[in-house]
């Protein structure tokens, strides 16, 4: 066996691979961003609806629920290992998530319950939430 062919082999299987997971989750992101457009345009029609009803508490609650989501998930990509996928989103500024959690902190909002069988999502994303909420609150 010639082993100076299998370790070509091997390399250019790895290359190969790698290149196709890079490329795969970076294509795959995008795919699911704008396949998933048509749901947010629905949200955006709701919301506009409802502000010109007058009505905002809808808005103001979903928003409240939106935030605190988004802070959760930022708490996921604190701890993800695959951070050097999207480099772009890797900044020395976070300015952003600052004025988030101060906002957060200065006006609390308890999520509702989701029923029994939402406990662990709960749990789970309540860790996330209180994660950066504590991470950044002393900063």
């Amino acid at each position: 066996m010639n082993w100076k062919r299998l370790t070509l082999f091997a390399l250019y299987s790895f290359v190969l691979f790698g290149a196709a997971f890079i490329i795969g989750s970076r294509v795959g992101a995008y795919q699911a961003m704008i396949g998933d457009a048509q749901n947010k345009a629905l949200l955006d029609v709701y919301a506009l609806k409802c502000l010109k009803k007058g009505c905002i508490e809808p808005l103001i609650t979903e928003k409240e629920i939106s935030l605190n989501g988004q802070i959760a998930l930022h708490g996921r990509w604190v701890e993800s290992n695959f951070k050097w996928l999207f480099p772009e989103f890797a900044t020395q500024d976070s300015t952003n998530i600052h004025e988030a959690v101060k906002y957060r902190l200065e006006n609390p909002y308890t999520m509702p319950d989701l029923g029994p069988e939402m406990v662990e999502e709960q749990n789970e994303f309540q860790k996330y939430l209180n994660g950066v909420l504590k991470q950044y609150a002393k900063k």
